[in-house]
């Protein structure tokens, strides 16, 4: 019986997928939990707690302000599919699923376009590193797809 290893390269964007996803859903669960509330004196007071160095930026301040609890809910679920796909992804391309490579090429690729257009907005060295990221992520996967071509979307 043949065993196969999964790249490195691939285990350390399952890692990074997991990571996002965890985080993720800790938001989301967050959301849940502090629905009706203003979410700016709420985070204002967690991270004083945690962090109590970081402030958060005015615009932010004033853009959790207005949110309803309607808007609240969907941000919160919003925010619990995003942890799901990333899970998702995390576990597939660690367990070396061909799926989960074409997966992380779209939710990947998807983003390119709004975080070019941040950079022409808003240029920062943030935003310049994050875009660099996903495109070297995108354009490995890419690669890892276009060395086994072969290969059908629902075997490891």
């Amino acid at each position: 019986m043949e065993i196969k290893q999964t790249p490195r390269g691939i285990k350390a964007v399952a890692a990074l997928e997991l990571l996002k996803g965890g985080l993720a859903l800790v938001g989301g669960i967050w959301f849940l939990l502090t629905l009706g509330e203003d979410w700016s004196i709420a985070l204002e007071s967690m991270i004083a707690r945690f962090a109590p160095s970081l402030t958060l930026p005015e615009r932010v301040v004033e853009f959790l302000q207005v949110i309803d609890p309607q808007k609240q809910a969907i941000a919160a679920l919003a925010l619990l599919a995003y942890a799901a796909l990333h899970l998702v992804e995390g576990v597939g391309l660690w367990k070396s699923r061909h799926w989960a490579e074409w997966l992380g090429v779209i939710s990947g690729g998807i983003y390119i376009p709004l975080e070019l257009y941040e950079i022409a907005r808003h240029p920062s060295w943030i935003t310049l590193a994050i875009l660099t990221i996903n495109v070297a992520i995108v354009a490995y996967l890419i690669a890892v797809i276009k060395a086994n071509p072969k290969r059908p979307l629902a075997t490891a």
